[in-house]
Formats: structure tokens, C-alpha cells, sequence
């Protein structure tokens, strides 16, 4: 069974938060990660935990996404708008099935706001994108529930791996390797542009496709190196 950490992303309702840790528990799943929760701790997140406190317990609140995500080799976000990016889009089965190839590593699957769910920046900071289909004009899902969907889709997947897959870099590595780039191309001439943003985010959603590992990542920023001490020379 593979068991992904959950990330909710500013719940605003306390009761949510317990409702989710309800789910989380009857599939086996217990690692929950809040990023700027509204409430938290709150006695309602326990009463609609029922049974499940010890979730909440071990519970982890963070200030931004980027840390919550920081020692995770895989996020997946979930989405039910379609977005211009290019990347992954899978159902929870689909999803499950890919995970199964990385199930040694820390795997999250990113939850967004109840209102408006998550925006391009946090959607950047992923791998892929997770519909859930629905069968009506409605897509909104409560929390709880898309969470119990997503949890029981992983905890029936196979564990046995497709494929050896090597370790992937962490998310931590890969911000140090996209704040390198930023660095870097901002030095060049031809980057002088309005909005350099819209290459750098890009640049994110390849490299987050190409899925590199450690040594990878290393790899890219030595040559990195290489061109900044080479403009430094100029």
C-alpha cells in the first residue's frame, strides 16, 4: 500500500481539517502537513476527527508550501479546473499506478483551498495534476471527500513496482536549482525581457516532467557554475 503524505494549502474551516484526518485513518494513511491553516488546533478539527485525534497529533503546520514540500521527491496537485501548464494530468487511479514505481520515496498529493483550491504558483511547485471525474456541470468536491477518494484509490494500489526508478531529488534541491537558473539566465543579455517570469515558469514545469535525481540535479548546476564564472571572466 502506498501511503502519500497529505497537504492541505490554507484550509480555512477547522472542521475540515478533522474531517480529513477521518479520512486519512480508514485507509491507513496518517501523515498530514497544513500549510497556514486558518484554525489549527481547534476543538472542532477533533470532534470531526472521531477516533482519528492522533492525526491531527502528529500533525506538522508550515508557513509556505515550499517548506511543507521541501523533503519530497514526488507532488502531485489536485485540480478539477483545467490549466494552461504543461504536465501530467491523472485520475486517482492513474496516479496510484504511477506512485507504485516510487513507492520508497516521500510522495505528496496537495490539496488546495476550499474556495478557490490552488493557484499557478503552488501548481508549479508539482509534478503533475489530479482530476477527480465527476459526471455533472458541478465539479467542487468537499475536501474530506476528495481526500477519502484519493486515499482509497493509494491504499488499494499494488506495491509490487513496475520499474526499478531511481531516487529523485528532493523538492528542496530542485528550488536551490531553480533559484541557480533564475540567477544565472538573469545575467545574460538575451533575458532582458518583460516578463522573465513566464520562461522561468517553464523552466519549472520541464525540469518537474523530466524528473531529474540528485546527481542530476548536481549535474545542471555545475554547469551553471560553469557559465557564471565564465560571464564573471568577461
Amino acid at each position: 500500500m502506498i501511503t502519500p503524505i497529505i497537504i492541505l494549502v490554507e484550509p480555512s474551516h477547522p472542521g475540515n481539517i478533522g474531517a480529513v484526518a477521518r479520512a486519512m485513518k480508514t485507509m491507513g494513511h496518517h501523515s498530514l502537513r497544513l500549510v497556514n491553516p486558518k484554525q489549527f488546533p481547534d476543538m472542532t478539527a477533533t470532534r470531526r476527527a472521531a477516533g482519528a485525534e492522533d492525526v491531527l497529533t502528529q500533525a506538522t503546520c508550515y508557513s509556505n508550501l515550499d517548506d511543507a514540500l521541501s523533503d519530497c521527491h514526488i507532488a502531485l496537485a489536485t485540480s478539477n479546473r483545467p490549466r494552461t501548464l504543461q504536465w501530467p494530468v491523472y485520475t486517482p487511479e492513474e496516479a496510484a499506478a504511477y506512485c507504485s514505481n516510487y513507492q520508497n520515496q516521500s510522495i505528496a498529493l496537495v490539496f488546495g483551498r476550499e474556495s478557490n483550491g490552488l493557484n499557478n504558483e503552488e501548481l508549479n511547485r508539482c509534478h503533475g495534476q489530479i482530476t477527480i471525474p465527476t459526471y455533472s456541470p458541478y465539479h467542487s468536491l468537499n475536501l474530506s471527500h476528495a481526500v477519502q477518494i484519493l486515499t482509497y484509490c493509494f491504499a488499494q494500489s499494488k506495491t509490487e513496482a513496475l520499474t526499478t526508478s531511481p531516487t529523485l531529488a528532493p523538492h528542496e534541491s530542485l528550488n536551490h536549482l531553480y533559484q541557480h537558473f533564475e540567477n544565472t539566465l538573469k545575467t545574460l543579455p538575451h533575458f532582458n525581457m518583460p516578463h522573465p517570469e513566464h520562461t522561468l515558469n517553464r523552466l519549472r514545469c520541464l525540469i518537474n516532467r523530466a524528473q531529474p535525481t540528485e546527481n542530476e540535479v548536481n549535474l545542471l548546476r555545475g554547469i551553471l557554475s560553469a557559465v557564471d564564472h565564465h560571464r564573471m571572466e568577461d
